[in-house]
């Protein structure tokens, strides 16, 4: 197909009359080809700013794209931190719940044979005690009573008194002073056999 703007000046030349038609035409054809040529370079621009926001939409994805994904990474480290750091302190307290119960234990057990030990030992303090008791009840019942005692030695007295008596009397000079010292050891020996007496039956 030719070129109408190539077909003008043929036209202009053939005769001395140009033809308003034909140059016309021809300024319509450049006109067109260079609004052509003008929208052809716009749609190049446009497309080459498409192009780069395009590129740019792509980076900046892209760079997106990273963030989230090193976000999610740390995240995930962070998590995994936390994770390991409340494993660690729930067997921290644990271990430290297990040995609390068992101190307690060994507290309840040590308590517990302490009350059994201090049970024992009353016991035995109580039987001691109960003993003693028995043993100051038996002495008790063999002890002389006072009635006892002071009918003795209202008797010794009176014993002793007559051979006082005798003695000063003077019963013979050589007779009665042999016969006094005889009642005088008598009434002594008398005298220490209820005293041993009284000693023995109050120490059994």
């Amino acid at each position: 197909m030719s070129d109408p703007t190539d077909a003008a000046p043929a036209l202009s030349g053939s005769g001395d009359q140009s033809d308003p038609t034909a140059l016309s035409t021809a300024q319509l054809m450049r006109e067109i080809k260079h609004l052509r040529e003008l929208m052809e370079s716009r749609l190049d621009q446009v497309n080459a700013r498409f192009d780069e926001q395009a590129l740019a939409v792509k980076v900046a994805l892209a760079s997106m794209q990273q963030a989230v994904g090193e976000s999610e990474a740390s995240v995930a480290r962070r998590l995994e931190a936390l994770d390991r750091l409340t494993d660690s302190k729930f067997v921290t307290h644990r271990t430290l719940l297990e040995s609390q119960a068992d101190k307690v234990a060994l507290a309840l057990a040590a308590a517990d044979k302490a009350v059994s030990k201090a049970e024992l030992m009353n016991e035995t303090r109580f039987a001691a005690v109960n003993e003693f008791r028995q043993t100051l009840t038996d002495q008790a019942s063999n002890f002389v009573n006072r009635d006892q005692f002071e009918a003795l030695r209202a008797s010794s007295l009176e014993r002793i008194r007559e051979l006082a008596a005798r003695i000063d009397r003077g019963e013979g000079h050589s007779g009665g002073m042999q016969t006094s010292w005889t009642y005088l050891v008598g009434a002594i020996g008398a005298i220490v056999v209820i005293v041993n007496l009284v000693i023995y039956v109050v120490t059994r």
